[in-house]
């Protein structure tokens, strides 16, 4: 009898130890799954789109350095940050998203933009497009060498020649609208050698007709101010954005980035 219960004992642990590899095995497995495959995506289509405009400090449209970099303390690990046309490259690629994306966009190309805010950009990674207007370069034509230089991440688009009321122009002086618009795309493209699919209205102003001109003129991508709807959707033409300015600017960032969680 002695006998036969050792050998029921060494049956018995050999099945339970069997049972506790195939459950620790499952464990393992169900861990995994949970941790990768479970983790929630964005298609994209929708995101929060921040205009910038000098960091200095400065006037109306400027904010300080310590503000910008505490907004952009607000979207690390929360967003995924990409200029215009890396944003609407990967959603037109079906691509996913693992963060809500948001863009950052700079008008106007102010001397901050170089000398602050490309640095400080790279290092949290974070892409961004710059809205030039050339008239902004005629005396530093050196500018769009530094330009044509910028890593992949960043992206240069057009804010016209002269940073002109487009629409004003439109209804009086074609020729100048034209100009503005189609030719200020192919200097700009010329100047930077590399090719220029982002445009922005100056002022905002624009009107549908003015929408179809723009992209006759080469744009895939325009956007306008302020923000006028809920979110941005990849339908729309002309996607709105959010004017982040003086003063309290990052007290405006928590509440747009508040009112515009993406699902």
């Amino acid at each position: 009898m002695y006998i036969l219960w050792i050998l029921l004992m060494g049956k018995t642990r050999r099945y339970l130890n069997i049972i506790l590899i195939v459950y620790i095995a499952a464990i393992f497995n169900l861990g995994k799954l949970y941790s990768v495959d479970s983790r929630q995506t964005y298609d994209g289509k929708t995101a929060v789109i921040l205009c910038f405009h000098d960091i200095n400090g400065e006037g109306k449209y400027s904010i300080k350095q310590e503000e910008f970099v505490e907004i952009l303390n607000l979207v690390k690990n929360k967003y995924e940050v990409y200029s215009l046309k890396t944003w609407y490259e990967k959603v037109s690629n079906g691509e996913k998203f693992t963060r809500p994306p948001l863009v950052l966009t700079f008008d106007d190309g102010y001397d901050s933009i170089f000398k602050y805010v490309i640095p400080t950009l790279t290092k949290f990674q974070f892409g961004a497009t710059f809205f030039i207007y050339l008239q902004k370069y005629d005396n530093n034509p050196d500018a769009y060498v530094q330009m044509g230089d910028l890593p992949e991440i960043f992206e240069i688009g057009s804010h016209s020649f002269s940073h002109a009321d487009m629409e004003k122009l439109y209804k009086q002086n074609r020729k100048q609208f034209y100009k503005e618009i189609f030719l200020s795309r192919k200097k700009l493209e010329f100047l930077v050698g590399k090719a220029v699919i982002s445009w922005a209205w100056p002022y905002g102003y624009y009107n549908q007709d003015m929408e179809v001109m723009a992209k006759k003129a080469g744009y895939t991508i325009q956007v306008n101010t302020d923000y006028k709807n809920t979110h941005n959707e990849m339908e729309g033409s002309s996607f709105s954005r959010y004017t982040i300015q003086n003063p309290d600017p990052v007290s405006q960032a928590r509440e747009i980035l508040a009112k515009n969680v993406l699902r």
